[in-house]
């Protein structure tokens, strides 16, 4: 009887800590959920801001650096696709590191590779899926590029903008080998697409800024032929003697005048959409 209720006893012990380590587990899951759920946040409200060119580049690298400090990467980097003669390559955009990232042969700034150094990439992210995992599980092709710089493992996630494949954002992990989990890999994807979507954003403000600045130079030269010819028509008038020729003046000044005007109010339209 003693031995029995001793077998029930050692039972139930082993049942509550099996129930204990599982209410463990639970709890550690839900506070990573939440720290990842936090990161994602500060890092949206950081990209959402990240406009003004002068704070741009440090908005990016710091939406970069909460992700990577929560999963616990060493660097960071955005590379944007090119075609050169004919070829797919992906630049450097962005770089970001920590000191263990600094110690361990970084990549080097606006590096520019093409894809075919590593064709197994180009086909994992054309089929839409993630590089995942420690280097020592990758191919020989994959092992020969990216040994040299010092990386144990690999987390590199493809963006595709309209259908188009427009790069990808990678972080590395200079330490421990692993393998990420799903809301992980998820967290990735998110932020790497709010990375690219403020980058597009930028792009565009500049682009249209470029071509604002090109069609107020076009206007400006216009508007001073334009005054130019007014100036020669008023000289014309203040010294000319016979009166049917004054008329004739004036009515190419007034002219000259409406089309100025209109040029104007061209210039003014054009700054109220922008703004």
């Amino acid at each position: 009887m003693k031995l029995k209720n001793l077998l029930q006893a050692m039972r139930l012990e082993e049942y509550s800590g099996n129930q204990m380590d599982i209410i463990k587990d639970q709890r550690t899951k839900v506070k990573n959920e939440q720290r990842l759920f936090h990161a994602v946040n500060a890092t949206v409200r950081i990209l959402l801001a990240a406009m003004e060119e002068e704070t741009f580049e440090a908005s990016i690298l710091e939406g970069m650096s909460i992700v990577a400090h929560c999963l616990d990467f060493d660097r960071g980097y955005v590379w944007q696709n090119e075609v050169r003669n004919g070829v797919l390559h992906y630049g450097m955009r962005f770089e970001w590191q920590n000191d263990t990232g600094r110690q361990t042969n970084p990549v080097g700034n606006k590096a520019v590779y093409p894809y075919t150094d590593i064709p197994t990439w180009e086909k994992i992210f054309l089929a839409g899926e993630c590089v995942n995992g420690p280097l020592t599980d990758m191919s020989e092709d994959e092992q020969k590029r990216l040994l040299t710089h010092g990386m144990k493992s690999v987390f590199a996630i493809p963006v595709y903008i309209q259908e188009s494949f427009w790069g990808y954002v990678s972080f590395d992990d200079c330490i421990q080998e692993r393998v990420l989990g799903d809301d992980e890999l998820n967290i990735l994807r998110s932020v790497s697409l709010l990375i690219v979507h403020a980058i597009l954003r930028k792009d565009l403000t500049l682009n249209i800024h470029s071509a604002s600045n090109k069609l107020l130079i076009s206007k400006s030269m216009e508007m001073r032929s334009h005054i130019d010819m007014i100036k020669e028509a008023a000289q014309i008038g203040i010294t000319e003697k016979f009166a049917d020729n004054k008329d004739k003046t004036f009515e190419k000044i007034e002219n000259t005048s409406n089309l100025l005007l209109g040029i104007i109010n061209e210039i003014q339209d054009m700054i109220e959409k922008e703004t």
